[in-house]
């Protein structure tokens, strides 16, 4: 699957959307590095986004085999409002960038 991700991120199909966000990432980042013959822009944004993915099952891993089982969910569900609340704004609009 990685392999197909990575080759139709290099062809650039339109409208194609990987299931898995890691593989996707994973593969992206290594058809778009240098020695897979990319430029190597926006890697660090990417690999930042693969630690984040892992910290965050690293964190719910943990949570789960050492806490009460409902601890991650009760975590999630604060970051959940905190980022709600922060991206502030009317509901249904976007912002410019």
């Amino acid at each position: 699957m990685g392999v197909q991700s990575a080759t139709t991120t290099r062809l650039g199909i339109p409208g194609f959307n990987s299931t898995v966000v890691l593989t996707t990432m994973l593969s992206t980042l290594a058809a778009e590095s240098q020695l897979g013959g990319g430029s190597g822009a926006n890697n660090a944004r990417r690999v930042l986004a693969i630690a984040a993915m892992f910290a965050g099952g690293l964190a719910g891993a943990a949570l789960t085999l050492r806490t009460a089982w409902l601890a991650p969910l009760v975590v999630a569900a604060l970051l959940l409002g905190v980022v709600s609340a922060s991206a502030g704004g009317e509901p249904g609009r976007q912002s410019a960038r």
